[in-house]
């Protein structure tokens, strides 16, 4: 992780800047997550490791991952995943997640520490299938996120309704398509 500390309020070259710190946190092929993930108004520098499913969370401080106290790593997720960490149940903090390309269903890893297999309340939603991109979001400005894949082969956005139930189970999904919009319509655009 690489984080600049310029104070100015400008933005320079790396190399011309002052107080800059590289963070070592993570290796070759890792993913970065950075978020608040315990609640306390604070974002960590994290991954999310492919290979193996692992999150690596960093603890407090400015120190490299093997300097530092209060690290986590958890197993959540399995090579070909896609993490989507994001405060799905109004808590406050994230939730690490991963959304399945080959089966289309959301791993929402429940709020402890420990690893998936170990964790209760994780839930399993099924919203979307190969070739889609995960982008759960507030997308009616609800205050609560909502599941939802976009699919660049018909260009149509699959929103799902409130609950953790599945996709063919949920009520209240919605799918918008390309040009099905009306001229006063609300469409999601730069999500993040």
């Amino acid at each position: 992780a690489v984080v600049s500390t310029q104070s100015t309020g400008g933005y320079k070259d790396w190399g011309a800047s002052a107080g800059n710190l590289a963070i070592q946190c993570g290796t070759r092929g890792d993913i970065p997550v950075p978020g608040d993930y315990n609640g306390d108004g604070k974002v960590s520098i994290a991954v999310w490791r492919p290979s193996n499913g692992y999150w690596y969370i960093k603890g407090a401080g400015m120190s490299h991952w093997g300097a530092s106290s209060g690290n986590i790593a958890v197993q959540c997720g399995t090579r070909g995943d896609v993490p989507v960490p994001r405060d799905y149940f109004n808590e406050g903090k994230l939730r690490l997640a991963v959304w399945r390309p080959s089966n289309g269903v959301w791993y929402i890893k429940g709020p402890t520490i420990a690893d998936w297999g170990y964790s209760g309340g994780n839930v399993r939603v099924q919203c979307g299938t190969r070739g889609d991109i995960p982008v759960p979001y507030d997308f009616f400005n609800e205050g609560k996120l909502r599941i939802a894949v976009y699919r660049p082969s018909n260009g149509a956005w699959y929103i799902k309704g409130d609950g953790i139930q599945d996709w063919g189970s949920s009520t209240g999904n919605m799918v918008f398509y390309k040009g099905n919009v009306g001229p006063h319509s609300k469409v999601p655009v730069n999500l993040y």
